[in-house]
């Protein structure tokens, strides 16, 4: 009762926030300036190992590796006076439902997720700076449906692009804002740093990313919360497969991400980490393609984070 207090008067405050910056962003897409955006279906493939995985003993067992289906979408535009505006959302819907170990379903893992954030910034001569905030959650199966969370994140980040490399990053913080037993990631900073490098004639795209978590679990905890940090790695590829009309891009988009959360816990410190891979097909629209800056100061991609964290407790 007392979390849920704390956190109502944020929570409201916060949905202010969110709606004032997504109501200027959009009002700024009927200004002079031009649009962009993108939709995209990917398949993740989950695999799951470190001492805190099924570290509790018993049955149902804790999955070791998972699937599951993701949908995207981004839209923004920048006007001629430069002020930029973005939306960004993704759904993603694993296959832990039909997991039985033995003729029961697993008792911890993520069943779906969800984000959606605003962005509003500056981009001029190749450069972009700007602001985000959003908000998501995370829904977990079986006896864990007490831990399924609602969070915020709010953050800035940067991108340059000069020449075939593009860079920048995001520093992003995460806090829960509705969660009957907190066992997610909570009071957190995710800072995240990426490169990508253009191939021959701008089909194809090469990128590095690399992130580092620090935040809290299990804050409701009479003996305090536990600190939870780790890093994170990942490479991707974004090759243009043809076009779709008049001026929309067929990307491929594949890659590897991996990462670490170490609990250091009051019963002693245990880990989980999990390597991700992905493979989706992305269609473009709008006036013009999204500048590489824009992509590069993004969000982390904080629904991961938030579903390895109860694994640690």
């Amino acid at each position: 009762m007392g979390f849920e207090t704390r956190k109502d008067n944020m929570t409201y405050k916060f949905a202010a926030a969110l709606a004032a910056l997504i109501t200027s962003g959009t009002s700024s897409a009927f200004a002079e300036g031009t649009t962009f955006g993108e939709v995209g279906l990917s398949y993740d493939n989950f695999a799951l190992g470190g001492d805190a995985l099924n570290s509790g003993g018993g049955f149902p067992n804790e999955p070791e590796n998972f699937h599951a289906g993701r949908v995207s979408a981004r839209v923004g535009g920048i006007q001629d006076s430069g002020l930029s505006w973005g939306l960004q959302g993704h759904y993603l819907k694993s296959s832990l439902g039909d997991f039985v170990i033995p003729g029961e379903e697993t008792n911890e893992g993520l069943k779906d997720a969800a984000q959606i954030t605003a962005t509003l910034g500056r981009y001029r001569n190749d450069a972009y700076f700007g602001v985000l905030a959003g908000i998501g959650s995370v829904s977990f199966t079986a006896d864990d449906f007490d831990q399924d969370t609602t969070y915020r994140v709010i953050g800035a980040g940067a991108g340059f692009e000069r020449g075939q490399w593009a860079y920048g990053g995001s520093l992003t913080f995460v806090d829960v804002i509705s969660v009957d037993n907190p066992e997610t990631l909570d009071n957190a900073l995710i800072a995240k740093v990426q490169a990508e490098y253009a191939l021959a004639n701008d089909k194809s795209f090469v990128g590095f990313c690399a992130t580092y978590t620090n935040g809290d679990n299990d804050v409701d905890s009479g003996s305090g919360a536990d600190p939870v940090r780790g890093p994170g790695v990942g490479v991707y590829l974004r090759h243009r497969l043809g076009t779709w009309g008049l001026n929309n891009d067929v990307i491929l988009n594949a890659g590897v991400d991996h990462l670490r959360l170490k609990e250091n816990g009051s019963a002693g410190d245990e880990a989980i980490a999990s390597t991700k891979a992905f493979v989706g097909v992305t269609v473009t629209f709008g006036k013009s393609k999204e500048p590489r800056a824009i992509r590069m100061a993004d969000v982390a991609d904080t629904t991961y984070a938030q579903a390895l964290t109860p694994y640690v407790d």
